[in-house]
């Protein structure tokens, strides 16, 4: 019996010790791989992730939660204005342009000087050291991302096809089990179209439409989705979003980095590509029930999956070269 909750904290959604089509792109990919990423690793630290997930998850607080939570959470770098005085040289020569003779060697003491005859003097170091006392706490990400969020989301600058797949219950977590391997998802919008999940890509010169067609095979979003309609379809038999009329109704929104710009991708059930990340999602779950059937539920591949390169195990006259 699957298992909806709302309102999950991220962190919190991440350390449940279940299966996630993330783990299942990793287990397919390689046993290692995937333990060495998973909960089952205890060595594994927090994960801080890449800029490029940090500007997704920046892309997904504007679209997903507003305005207010964005700049609640996300900053720019300091840029000191063309105009901002920066050294030590900079701030005598100004004092002395209004008639003053400096006073003081350090460039805080010449920088209290200058305010108390300029209040509104531009230093750059002091306002960087604003900037940052403003949005300690805050995550950093790139100016122009900071500013297309704001321009194209925040402003509501969003095409009719991007309205619509934005309206419904935002990041609802669905827990379930396949047989006896535990199963959980994430999906960025449930609503009456169906499912909406947020991307962000560059676009690399190519059209919107080639790139997002190009991301959803080459990163295997055809997994992650067919993951996503097998969760709403078990919480639906439950008498969950019963205004869904079909859990494999599954639109993809790519959100074009940096030029506020979207493409939306719809993944039908009878699509082939659908049809293909099921399999291989119940791939990816026999791979695991195996390696915990053969070396229990909390195998270690060191001790199992990953054979020893040592002369009984390799083929007469093959020599192997450790690196």
């Amino acid at each position: 019996m699957p298992t909806v909750i709302r309102n999950m904290p991220e962190e919190e959604y991440h350390a449940l010790p279940r299966l996630s089509s993330t783990g299942i792109m990793n287990i397919l990919e390689d046993e290692m791989l995937f333990w060495r990423k998973s909960w089952l690793n205890k060595e594994r630290g927090p994960d801080t992730g890449t800029e490029a997930q940090e500007v997704s998850k920046a892309y997904h607080a504007a679209l997903l939660e507003g305005g207010s939570s964005f700049y609640e959470r996300y900053a720019r770098p300091f840029e000191a204005p063309q105009d901002a005085l920066r050294t030590v040289e900079d701030i005598r020569e100004r004092i002395r342009t209004l008639g003053y003779v400096p006073s003081g060697s350090k460039k805080a003491e010449l920088a209290a000087q200058l305010l108390e005859i300029d209040p509104k003097a531009k230093i750059a170091f002091l306002l960087e050291e604003n900037h940052n006392k403003y949005n300690a706490g805050k995550r950093v990400i790139p100016a122009d991302v900071y500013y297309g969020i704001g321009e194209s989301i925040i402003n509501s600058r969003l095409d009719e096809t991007a309205r619509r797949l934005l309206v419904g219950e935002p990041e609802v977590v669905i827990l379930w089990d396949e047989g006896s391997v535990p199963m959980k998802a994430r999906l960025d919008i449930i609503g009456d179209h169906g499912i909406t999940d947020l991307k962000v890509f560059a676009a690399l010169g190519r059209s919107r439409q080639e790139v997002a067609r190009r991301e959803f095979f080459s990163r295997r979003h055809y997994i992650q989705m067919a993951i996503y309609g097998r969760a709403l379809s078990l919480a639906k038999m439950e008498g969950e979003f019963q205004n869904v009329a079909s859990p494999f109704e599954i639109y993809l929104l790519y959100c074009l980095k940096g030029a506020n710009s979207f493409q939306a991708l719809q993944v039908p059930v009878e699509g082939a590509a659908c049809k293909r990340g099921l399999t291989l999602m119940y791939e990816g779950i026999a791979t695991y029930q195996r390696m915990c059937d053969r070396y229990g539920s909390d195998w270690e591949p060191q001790s199992s999956a990953v054979i020893a390169m040592t002369d009984d195990v390799l083929p007469p006259g093959w020599q192997a070269e450790i690196f």
